[in-house]
């Protein structure tokens, strides 16, 4: 069984929250906060109880947290 700290990220995956938590060093409902103020990345919506966050997205969070901005159009 894999677990969320077996998983490397990858540019071009999608991840829930599950798989990007040991990542970002945040709470999730600060996680929240951040996406809802665009200072973290915006979740893919798959269906009504299903989303994801780009791989790309989120490594470039990680990379330079205090700086990155959601872009404003997204493309879901």
């Amino acid at each position: 069984m894999t677990t969320a700290v077996d998983i490397k990220l990858q540019a071009e995956g999608l991840y829930a929250w599950s798989e990007i938590a040991p990542f970002v060093g945040v709470g999730r409902e600060t996680w929240r906060r951040y996406v809802l103020a665009r200072t973290a990345p915006q979740p893919v919506r798959l269906g009504t109880r299903c989303t994801r966050y780009r791989g790309g997205d989120v490594l470039a969070w990680i990379k330079e947290p205090s700086t990155y901005r959601a872009p404003e159009t997204e493309v879901n």
